[in-house]
C-alpha cells in the first residue's frame, strides 16, 4: 500500500491555479521530485486551497486536515535553510513539536540525551538557541536531531517527497 497517494488532486495557491488533477503514489522508501506549489498544499499551507481531488496518507483521506493534524499524522516539512527563531532553544522547540504530535510526553530530557547520543552531538546542543548565529552544521545537526526525535513517514522538502 502507497504511503501517499494523491488523487487527482487540484489546487491553488494564492487564488491562482497551481495544480490540476495530480494523481500520485509515493511507497515507503520512495523519493520523489516534486513542485513547491505541491510541497505547500501537502502541508495545508494558508495560501493553498484544494479545488478537488483528495490526498491519503496511510489509508486517510488528510485533505482537510489542518497543518497540526497533518504534522501529527506524520508529515514533516523541511527547509534547506530553517528559519531562525530568536530565544528559542533547540530542546524547547523539539519538546513543543513532540508533545504536539505524540499528545503526551515522559521524560523529555533523557530521550533528548539518548538521540543526542545516537546523532553524536554534545549534550549542550539542546541550549542552543534556533537563531542566526547557528553554523550550517548546526541547522544540519537540529534537523537531523528533529527528524530522529519526531519519527515522521513522510518528509517534505522544498522539490522531493521522502517517504520513510
Amino acid at each position: 500500500m502507497a504511503l501517499l497517494e494523491l488523487r487527482g488532486l487540484s489546487a491553488e495557491v494564492d487564488g491562482k491555479p497551481a495544480l490540476s488533477g495530480l494523481s500520485l503514489s509515493v511507497d515507503p522508501g520512495e523519493s520523489r521530485p516534486v513542485p513547491s506549489a505541491l510541497s505547500k498544499v501537502l502541508m495545508g499551507h494558508p495560501s493553498c486551497r484544494v479545488t478537488a481531488g483528495s490526498i491519503v496518507l496511510d489509508g486517510a483521506d488528510i485533505t482537510v486536515l489542518s497543518t497540526a493534524e497533518r504534522a501529527r499524522r506524520g508529515l514533516l516539512p523541511s527547509f534547506p535553510r530553517p528559519p531562525a527563531l530568536p530565544g528559542v532553544t533547540v530542546a524547547s522547540f523539539l519538546r513543543a513539536a513532540l508533545a504536539a504530535r505524540t499528545r503526551g510526553l515522559k521524560d523529555f530530557r533523557k530521550l533528548l540525551r539518548e538521540k543526542l547520543a545516537v546523532l553524536k552531538l554534545d549534550e549542550g546542543f539542546g541550549s542552543r538557541r534556533l537563531d542566526a548565529a547557528l553554523s550550517d552544521a548546526e541547522r544540519t545537526g537540529f534537523e537531523a536531531l528533529q527528524r530522529e526525535l519526531l519519527k515522521p513517514s513522510l518528509i517534505i522538502e522544498d522539490g522531493v517527497l521522502r517517504a520513510l
